[in-house]
């Protein structure tokens, strides 16, 4: 059983083409490679160069990126989101809905959390936030005994630290797996017992990363990796064993988000921001609310047939 401190907060819903070509033999031939953010002092086009300074070296880990997570009292605070436009009365699809459904939240208290909490409160559910909890049979009872039921979940808890693999501290590894992986196994397992047991269908969105379908660079997060790696297949493990019981289980792996922790992050080494942002396509990192819509497709009915999925939202770094 996953242990640690207990906090329980809930919340109701109140080429333009050559007419003649020259060939000349080259002495040798080299491919140009433009950025749109430059990644390197000097231009590096030589065959000459070394190859600790060029070849790969761009791509590669660095491992003198480090990260550990801080302490609770240490963590920024997230703002909480407004909307952009107040109230809405356009029209939209009855399904997407989470009317008169209860949805639970594990790390809801902050980060991504807490915006996906608020998607759902906006879309109608009641949201049980649940962080740091002290066992998730006696958090789920309690959510249970407050509003009588649990329909959807969302697992958001987890974190992410950097440090050199082979020197990777012992007890971090053991806390992030706990955390990142059997947090989310035990609560899904926990929910869908008690959905069996009502005979009534839900949905579960695990919060997974791009980081478990590729390596990040230049900051080392081998273990951050895998245990995001599990958590998808995890989830498409699930969707198949509980297909029959109409549980729905599909994963969200975000990109590089700007939550109030990492913007902390960044603000301290714009290096690695300009690094982040020239891998990506788009140009730029994501808001927290770019994932507030997905989280309640996913939930609804408007996904009914959805099951297994790996929805990636981020501005299609995982595409180069």
């Amino acid at each position: 059983m996953l242990k640690s401190t207990s906090r329980l907060l809930i919340s109701s819903r109140p080429l333009t083409h050559p007419t003649a070509i020259a060939i000349v033999k080259p002495t040798y031939a080299v491919r140009p490679i433009t950025c749109s953010t430059k990644l390197y002092k000097e231009d590096k086009r030589t065959p000459n160069v070394e190859e600790k300074d060029h070849h790969g070296s761009f791509s590669r880990t660095d491992n003198t990126v480090l990260f550990e997570q801080p302490e609770e009292h240490d963590q920024p605070k997230d703002k909480a989101y407004g909307g952009r436009g107040g109230i809405h009365f356009k029209r939209t699809l009855p399904s997407f809905t989470l009317d008169g459904k209860v949805v639970v939240v594990t790390g809801g208290a902050r980060g991504l959390g807490l915006v996906m909490s608020q998607a759902c409160l906006l879309s109608g559910a009641n949201v049980a936030l649940v962080d740091l909890n002290n066992s998730v049979a006696s958090t789920l009872a309690d959510v249970i005994g407050e509003h009588g039921k649990v329909d959807h979940l969302v697992t958001s808890a987890g974190f992410t630290e950097n440090f050199d693999a082979i020197a990777y501290p012992v007890d971090r590894l053991n806390k992030l797996m706990a955390v990142d992986f059997n947090g989310t196994y035990f609560w899904a397992t926990a929910v869908a017992k008690h959905l069996m047991e009502r005979q009534t269908k839900g949905s579960m969105v695990m919060i997974g990363s791009m980081s478990g379908a590729i390596v990040n660079v230049p900051q080392p997060q081998a273990p951050y990796n895998a245990a995001k790696a599990a958590v998808r297949q995890l989830a498409s493990s699930l969707a198949v064993e509980w297909a029959h019981a109409g549980i729905r289980v599909n994963v969200i792996s975000p990109g590089y988000m700007l939550t109030a922790l990492t913007e902390k992050i960044l603000t301290e080494n714009a290096e690695l921001y300009r690094h982040w942002t020239s891998l990506i396509p788009v140009g730029k990192m994501g808001q927290p609310e770019d994932i507030m819509g997905a989280v309640v497709y996913l939930l609804s009915d408007a996904s009914a047939y959805v099951t297994g999925a790996d929805l990636r939202i981020d501005g299609g770094y995982t595409l180069t």
